[in-house]
């Protein structure tokens, strides 16, 4: 506990790259709220455009935050500081817990801004928000957080990052992305399978944590 302490305390005295961070999810987050005003001002039905909104979310967030994950591990990769702070004694779960941590706050608070904007500029009822659209939020948002400080320092240890990418992420990404916009469709929608894919939301997400957390030091040392 009291490494975990210290190590959220370094990633906030360091503070450049979760102000990059921060500006880097405004401007996902603003550029989603641009792309509805054009989709309520398009010819589609309310409901379409509901939907239309809420996978553009699952779309665009996701490259949020590994763009976030990126910035996060990108000047302690380069200096060095992440190996140093594994000699220091530091495990490498506990590394990965603080920097997903960070990014999954970094994206859960983009989701609600763009669900905010979503509900504002179709005039939604609020009757709409319901929890089990804020769960499955929520979870999705960790699950990618989690994912992307996974591939990120993998990626970025890796020479053809530009190609690596992609062929890494893709393939884990989808099932969150999939499940969390249907999710949040069918909590909007109060259809029935809502709580099944919030549930499979629930497992991908406990699945790539834990997987995080045994491989995290192996994907450094790489």
């Amino acid at each position: 506990m009291k490494e975990l302490k210290l190590l959220f305390k370094r990633e906030l005295a360091g503070g450049r790259s979760l102000i990059d961070s921060g500006l880097m999810f405004g401007f996902f987050a603003s550029l989603i709220v641009v792309i509805y005003s054009a989709i309520s001002q398009g010819e589609l039905e309310p409901t379409e455009k509901i939907f239309a909104c809420i996978n553009l979310i699952w779309l665009i967030l996701p490259l949020a935050a590994t763009v976030c994950s990126f910035k996060l591990f990108e000047d302690d990769l380069a200096s060095g500081a992440l190996y140093g702070l594994l000699e220091d004694g530091f495990k490498g779960w506990q590394i990965f817990f603080v920097k997903a941590s960070l990014s999954a706050i970094f994206t859960i608070i983009a989701f609600f801004i763009s669900l905010l904007g979503l509900f504002l500029l179709l005039n939604l009822e609020s009757t709409l928000l319901t929890p089990l659209l804020f769960y499955s939020c929520i979870v999705g948002a960790i699950g990618i957080a989690v994912l992307t400080s996974l591939v990120a320092p993998l990626v970025l240890t890796s020479s053809p990052r530009g190609a690596f990418l992609p062929m890494i992420e893709l393939p884990f990404l989808l099932p969150l992305i999939i499940a969390g916009a249907e999710a949040s469709k069918s909590s909007l929608s109060n259809l029935t399978n809502n709580l099944l894919m919030i549930q499979i939301l629930i497992i991908i997400t406990i699945v790539y944590f834990l997987l995080g957390i045994i491989l995290f030091k192996y994907v450094v040392n790489e």
